[in-house]
């Protein structure tokens, strides 16, 4: 049983580890919903002052920032896996597209220059998160699962102890009783022989 219960223990804290992570996920998804409307307010230029599209960008990058910290210190870098491909030119030898890689640290510099790519990166962010919050969640279920089976079967072989030592002590008590019952029919008998022994003298008297 003891076994039973370390591996109990050991699945509860991973299902806190992955609760935890879970959450920590949730925020950067709220912080992924900032970026998208941030990017929206700046794609309209015309109508902002440049004192305007800079506190935008530093509000994204503030937040591009919360979401690096947060998703690394809980075990989930899902930065390095955010980003796309834009082409900002041709290779005049072969004609062929020459791409560049921009990550979520480029946001900020393109909600004012490149919305377009911009809105690419937070579509991409988003579908990031989103598919690390499915695989959490999947895994929690699967973990919770087996957790609810070690502890259906801690209970079944703590019924069967207990059943066992009460068939243990149902034996010794019936054992007992039978002893008991023995000797008290053995002295009955040497009573009873006793009697009849003093019955003869009595006769031959």
């Amino acid at each position: 049983m003891s076994s039973i219960s370390a591996k109990i223990n050991a699945m509860g804290r991973t299902n806190m580890e992955l609760s935890i992570q879970e959450g920590i996920l949730s925020a950067a998804s709220y912080g992924v919903r900032d970026l998208s409307g941030l990017v929206v307010q700046g794609a309209n230029a015309g109508g902002l002052t440049d004192t305007e599209s800079a506190a935008i960008a530093t509000t994204a990058s503030g937040i591009v920032q919360s979401i690096g910290t947060l998703t690394n210190a809980s075990g989930n870098p899902i930065m390095g896996d955010i980003s796309i491909e834009r082409q900002i030119g041709t290779d005049p030898g072969t004609g062929d597209p020459i791409y560049e890689t921009l990550t979520l640290n480029d946001l900020p510099s393109l909600i004012a220059s490149d919305p377009e790519s911009a809105q690419a990166l937070v579509d991409e962010a988003s579908s990031v998160v989103a598919s690390r919050q499915a695989e959490i969640g999947a895994e929690q279920r699967s973990n919770e699962s087996m957790q609810r089976a070690m502890e259906e079967e801690f209970i079944n072989v703590a019924r069967a102890q207990s059943s066992i030592r009460d068939t243990d002590y149902a034996k010794e008590a019936s054992e007992s009783v039978r002893a008991s019952i023995l000797g008290k029919a053995s002295i009955l008998v040497l009573q009873i022989g006793q009697q009849q022994s003093e019955r003869v003298l009595d006769l031959l008297a």
